[in-house]
């Protein structure tokens, strides 16, 4: 029962983080990356970085802080660590080379607005198999642990996270063959069609 209550809290934490807080969230990824030479990389940064999407892992790793009882402001570094990785893997995965996506996050990819060449360089990453679970889980137990979570509390926000990052992969890739591009905010079928 307690284990329920806790999920049942988290889960209105992050509502309430993504309500309230989304305003203070993107300011701080703007002055994360501010304009700086080269200008061209930095704009294609910024471009895809404060595009805007769901940040399920910045809420995430700010929620689990507040549940382990630290405050917001100690985890918001840490939240924009975790977006930046997110977005980075985004904009590879976008490519020509890889999904060959016209849209992310409602708006035309970052290599059809600034070419192939800047997009790589500003969101180069190597991308492993697990990335959307492990960086969920990677914002749970980073927010977990500036929040002063015990070990026993770090490992439930990670189990919570990982189950998260799984589910929503599996739901992920079922949309992106099943939904149109306007649903999805991006573009969709691509994924298992050359395979």
């Amino acid at each position: 029962m307690e284990r329920k209550r806790d999920i049942n809290w988290h889960t209105e934490a992050c509502c309430r983080v993504h309500d309230q807080e989304g305003k203070k969230g993107q300011q701080a990824l703007d002055e994360a990356v501010p304009l700086q030479h080269p200008v061209k990389v930095h704009e294609a940064m910024r471009y895809s970085l404060l595009a805007g999407g769901k940040r399920i892992r910045p809420l995430l790793c700010i929620a689990s802080c507040e549940l382990m009882g630290g405050k917001e402001t100690l985890a918001i570094p840490m939240a924009c660590t975790v977006e930046m990785i997110h977005t980075a893997s985004l904009i590879s995965d976008d490519l020509p080379c890889m999904d060959n996506d016209d849209l992310t996050r409602g708006k035309p990819t970052s290599h059809n607005v600034y070419g192939e060449k800047f997009a790589v360089l500003a969101g180069y990453i190597n991308m492993h198999k697990n990335k959307t679970a492990r960086l969920l889980e990677a914002s749970a137990v980073c927010g977990a642990i500036i929040g002063g979570g015990s070990d026993e509390d770090v490992e439930r926000a990670r189990s919570y996270a990982r189950r998260i990052g799984l589910l929503f992969q599996v739901v992920d890739d079922i949309l992106d063959v099943s939904m149109s591009s306007e649903v999805l905010e991006k573009t969709y079928g691509q994924k298992g069609l050359g395979e």
